[in-house]
């Protein structure tokens, strides 16, 4: 008992100096970069949609320096005060216009191809502006990103309509970047009717991206597993829409075989909801056929799985009615607005505790630098 206690008194003695020390490095406040004039015009910019100022807030999003984030932080408490987005308290009705849709997939999925095409069909056909935030793997060599996905977006990255951000992962797992919320909300303060988040090429587990958007779409090629694959990728069970790519040339039937593997995965994942009770006798223990095709349908609106073909075009259309169809869905039934609740929370802590983590690493290093384990004051 006593070596317990002084065990506990020994670790107070360690673990309360270090909370005290977090939370004056919480409360320590830095001048941000950008002067108040400043922040106001790349906020009026921002709301006018000009490039040069959306991309300006986003290097601040992606910049490490703290005077930088200092920046951001005036520059999002301006934007939120012009937010397009709205909620109505009373009614609990989302009230949001705006998609938010994250893109992933394995590498070489054809993700960047898919976006140019579909945002090119909501930006010619359906008259819509749409906002690309395309991350980029990061080197774990030299820590530099090629920041080249925007090359396979010819005719989206020239629209009039469309803004594509290429944007480095920083080495931050999970498929997008560690600041990719704030940058969400760049672009929706920008009005942008569609945002499309474009991920790294991610495995099984990497599903940060659907805390991050509305709707989360998965893109696989053809080949890539039969119905035990798909049923045991936990990325398949998060995604909301499966889109099968590159649906032409030599692949059209290997698609469609993919599709069909996809699509008997997503039945087994998924829960099917019991048949109407009918009338006692023999046949009443056995659902009728119309009864399964109404619950095929509304299966295959939950999940829709569709092959596309990025080149020709094949199923954009189609795609994207699903995609939209399933977002409505979630809006009309109030889950958007709960979704967007619980990813602000989920923000809010996953940003305390990366920068409390940063803050930790910067004053490690100024004390390794300084060759001294700490002030003689006590302070950090």
């Amino acid at each position: 008992m006593r070596s317990a206690a002084l065990f506990r008194r020994g670790t107070n003695a360690v673990v309360e100096p270090w909370v005290a020390r977090c939370a004056r490095w919480c409360s320590s406040t830095l001048q941000p970069s950008l002067s108040d004039a400043a922040a106001d015009e790349m906020v009026a910019g921002i709301l006018k949609k000009q490039r040069r100022h959306i991309a300006r807030a986003v290097t601040l999003a992606e910049s490490t320096r703290p005077e930088h984030g200092a920046s951001l932080s005036l520059v999002l408490s301006k934007l939120r005060q012009h937010s397009a987005t709205t909620t109505d308290e009373e009614s609990g009705a989302f009230a949001a216009r705006q998609r938010r849709i994250a893109i992933s997939g394995s590498p070489g999925a054809g993700k960047s191809c898919f976006i140019d095409a579909l945002g090119h069909y909501l930006c010619d056909t359906l008259g819509l502006t749409v906002g690309v935030l395309a991350v980029d793997p990061s080197s774990t060599v030299s820590g530099g990103s090629i920041l080249g996905d925007k090359t396979r977006m010819e005719r989206l990255g020239h629209h009039d309509k469309a803004f594509v951000r290429p944007s480095p992962s920083r080495g931050h797992l999970g498929g997008v970047t560690a600041r990719c919320w704030e940058t969400l909300e760049i672009f929706e303060a920008a009005d942008f009717d569609v945002t499309l988040i474009e991920t790294v090429g991610v495995g099984q587990s990497e599903t940060e991206a659907a805390h991050l958007s509305d709707l989360f779409v998965l893109l696989v090629p053809p080949a890539s597993g039969d119905e035990l694959q798909g049923v045991k990728k936990g990325i398949v069970e998060m995604a909301d829409a499966v889109i099968v790519t590159k649906r032409d040339g030599p692949r059209v039937d290997l698609a469609d075989a993919t599709r069909g593997h996809y699509k008997r995965a997503v039945m087994l994942t998924s829960r099917i909801a019991p048949p109407p009770p009918r009338p006692e006798g023999l046949e009443s223990e056995l659902p009728s056929a119309a009864d399964c095709m109404r619950e095929l349908e509304a299966l295959e609106r939950r999940k829709p799985v569709i092959a596309v073909s990025s080149e020709t075009g094949y199923h954009i259309p189609e795609a994207w009615a699903a995609i939209d169809d399933r977002w409505k869905q979630h809006a009309g039934t109030g889950k958007l607005q709960a979704r967007r609740r619980h990813q602000r929370l989920e923000h809010f802590n996953a940003y305390l505790a990366h920068e409390l983590v940063a803050r930790a690493q910067q004053r490690l290093r100024s004390w390794s630098a300084d060759g001294v384990g700490g002030a003689a004051d006590g302070t950090p």
